[in-house]
């Protein structure tokens, strides 16, 4: 057997050995999110013969984690260094349109670390890009201290946190999940939250789903703690952290709801798609010099016909129309007033941002004076 047939074997043998067998917990193949580290007690699959609480079958996945289970992933990250502790499982890589379902249950006696942040669920991101949508409890952006809570992220950044579910509603109890996401870099981007079977989303959100400079999303879950001195530095000196248990099943992704769903009609939560916000193209402006120039000439002929004062000049205009040539974005009267002048734009400002964001043709936006 050649050298190269053997480290091809070696290869898939590792994979496999990393990647959890298929049960009836989940359809995902799942790997441990930092090998190193990683307890025995930090995931197993639990019975309901043994009192264990499970929300489909006989089964489910129990996560646990201990003050000091931080780990690393052998190639450079390190929890320990960087004021986190997780048990995690990590599944493969999402794109495109997609459907997500899970089913949590917090126990009765699960310890908030108040003002650090747990997150019991995230997409995250290969290529160093941040997650964009973490659920968390013990959120620190929203004030909650257990609950359950979406933070959406760009470049690493909290955009929003709102909550999702209260504390009395979670506890003791089994809350079923329903992600309902189109992961693109643009405007079609769309991330919708339906919870414990209701057929109307508790958040969704329209735009950019996951970030350019990163990778193809991927799925996580378990328990992941982070900046835990927020917690520690309260308590005083050789503080812990309590220990924390969660239970998840029915941890399934399908290209349609049916194929991921399980406790909601997903009959009914289809034919509202179209009831919901859909993405919508950004405006395309006319930005071509010799359009800008048209508007500029018309409005200019009107503005002195009415005698309005601070017009700006030739020489102004000009400036203004290399800056604007070929922008693509909205451009705003705060971009403008460094060329024209805080005179100009004072007295014209809406004109003029009607000037540098029209869409229409110059030909209708002269008809329009």
């Amino acid at each position: 057997m050649n050298r190269i047939k053997i480290l091809l074997i070696l290869s898939s043998f590792l994979f496999l050995s990393a990647c959890s067998t298929l049960d009836s917990n989940t359809n995902l193949s799942v790997k441990k999110s930092l090998s190193v580290g990683f307890k025995p007690y930090g995931v197993t699959t639990v019975n309901s013969s043994n009192g264990e609480p499970v929300r489909t079958g006989e089964t489910s996945f129990r996560f646990e984690v201990r003050d000091g289970d931080c780990g690393n992933d052998g190639e450079g990250w390190s929890d320990c260094k960087n004021d986190r502790q997780r048990h995690e499982y990590s599944a493969g890589n999402v794109n495109g349109e997609i459907w997500f379902n899970w089913s949590l249950y917090i126990p009765d006696d699960f310890k908030s670390i108040f003002p650090a942040t747990v997150t019991l669920g995230q997409f995250h991101q290969h290529n160093g890009s941040g997650p964009p949508f973490m659920f968390q409890t013990s959120a620190i952006h929203s004030g909650q201290k257990s609950g359950y809570n979406i933070d959406r992220q760009m470049h690493g950044s909290t955009l929003e946190n709102k909550p999702l579910l209260t504390d009395a509603e979670m506890r003791g109890r089994w809350t079923d999940i329903l992600v309902h996401a189109n992961w693109k870099t643009d405007y079609r981007g769309f991330f919708r939250i339906y919870v414990n079977g209701e057929t109307v989303p508790r958040y969704q959100y329209v735009g950019p789903t996951i970030d350019k400079k990163g990778g193809s999303p991927y799925f996580k879950f378990g328990i992941y703690q982070s900046h835990i001195s927020r917690y520690l530095m309260g308590k005083g000196k050789d503080a812990k952290t309590p220990t924390q248990v969660v239970y998840y099943d029915n941890v399934k992704k399908g290209s349609t709801c049916t194929k991921a769903s399980v406790y909601f009609d997903c009959a009914v939560i289809e034919a509202k798609l179209d009831t919901w916000e859909q993405p919508v193209p950004p405006p395309v402006y006319e930005r071509s010099a010799k359009g800008i120039k048209q508007r500029f000439a018309c409005w200019m002929d009107n503005a002195l016909v009415k005698s309005l004062p601070n017009l700006p000049t030739q020489d102004k205009i000009l400036a203004l129309t290399n800056y604007l040539e070929g922008k693509s974005e909205f451009v705003s009267h705060f971009r403008m007033r460094r060329i024209l002048g805080s005179e100009v734009i004072t007295e014209h400002k809406a004109a003029l941002v009607d000037i540098a964001n029209y869409v229409g043709s110059s030909e209708e936006y002269c008809a329009s004076l």
